[in-house]
């Protein structure tokens, strides 16, 4: 008697194993996000030079947040502006000289030559200066959307910092449209879940 009652009672707690439902309670850390999110990325390799705004602040789409310095285009652009000055300069003097009375025929038209080689020479610069003015601009970065900054201690974090391309420098969220719970839960609890959800 004794072994069939051990016996029934096992039978009883496997039974109730598998037939008895209780909740389940699991624990997770997480974060409470606004829903549309985007990131501000370093176009070029540089190094921080200004912070505008911190965690927390309101910007509006197109203000700036973080300007750059790359000393590499700088170096670049004081270059360039000083070959662009040097041969409008060049083309000024052949244009005077063209004009010279004593000059011959062949010596004007050489004179002449090299003045449009020089303008030719003068319109390249001038692109590749509109080129780097452009990644000058690209150098203040901007917020994409209306929100707010979301990163924690941004000053504090990116000043003075060298960055590289790619880089994200702030998280800029849009707190006035739905939000999202994210909650990080390990791999082995991720059946449990899925088998609720299902």
């Amino acid at each position: 008697p004794k072994t069939a009652a051990v016996l029934t009672l096992v039978a009883i707690c496997l039974l109730a194993l598998f037939l008895v439902k209780i909740d389940l309670d699991m624990e997770a850390n997480g974060t409470l996000q606004p829903t549309v999110k985007r990131q501000v990325f370093a176009h070029l390799d540089g190094e921080i030079e200004e912070v505008y705004v911190d965690q927390g602040d309101v910007v509006k789409a197109g203000q700036p947040l973080v300007k750059l310095r790359n000393r590499e285009l700088e170096i670049e652009y004081t270059s360039l502006r000083g070959q662009y000055e040097e041969t409008l300069k060049g083309i000024t003097a052949l244009g005077e000289a063209a004009l010279d009375p004593s000059l011959t025929d062949v010596e004007q038209i050489k004179t002449l030559g090299e003045k449009d080689e020089l303008a030719q020479r003068l319109y390249t610069i001038g692109e590749q200066l509109k080129l780097v003015v452009e990644k000058q601009k690209a150098l203040v970065r901007t917020s994409p959307i209306d929100g707010i900054v979301m990163d924690w201690h941004l000053k504090r974090k990116l000043r003075a910092r060298p960055v590289v391309t790619g880089q994200v420098l702030v998280n800029v969220a849009d707190s006035s449209g739905d939000w999202e719970l994210e909650l990080l839960m390990p791999e082995k609890r991720m059946r449990y879940i899925d088998t609720a959800i299902a």
